[in-house]
């Protein structure tokens, strides 16, 4: 499989659960309002993706039905089947130049506005 084919499997694979997907995290219910992501330049069968979550359940410790939560994360190409994809239970480490994309194309897209927006004001300080 090239580093096309992979691209092609994994963005029909995302691009079918963008948006208005409900998504459980635990006890924790949200839907994905938004979301983009790279192919890392260093391991081809690794995306990472920067998610943007409405909560839809209310939770411990003041959690409110409504908030806004963003989750940096990777999926894996499983090699058994070349078109199946999981999301890993682990933290991404994520290269210089692909976190450096993954939020150039954030900016790009409008549902990430109020993100980069904050982004930017913490940098400029």
């Amino acid at each position: 499989m090239t580093n096309l084919d992979i691209e092609k499997s994994f963005k029909n694979h995302f691009n079918n659960k963008l948006e208005n997907e409900e998504c459980k995290f635990g006890d924790h219910t949200f839907i994905r309002i938004a979301a983009t992501y790279v192919q890392q330049t260093n391991y081809p069968t690794k995306f990472i993706a920067l998610e943007v979550f409405k909560r839809t359940s209310e939770g411990e410790l003041g959690l409110k039905k409504g908030d806004i939560e963003y989750l940096f994360s990777y999926f894996n190409l499983i090699r058994k089947n070349s078109d199946s994809w999981v999301r890993a239970k682990h933290h991404s480490l994520i290269p210089n130049a692909d976190f450096l994309t993954l939020i150039k194309k954030a900016k790009t897209d409008k549902s990430f506005s109020a993100f980069i927006s904050s982004l930017e004001d913490v940098l400029a300080e």
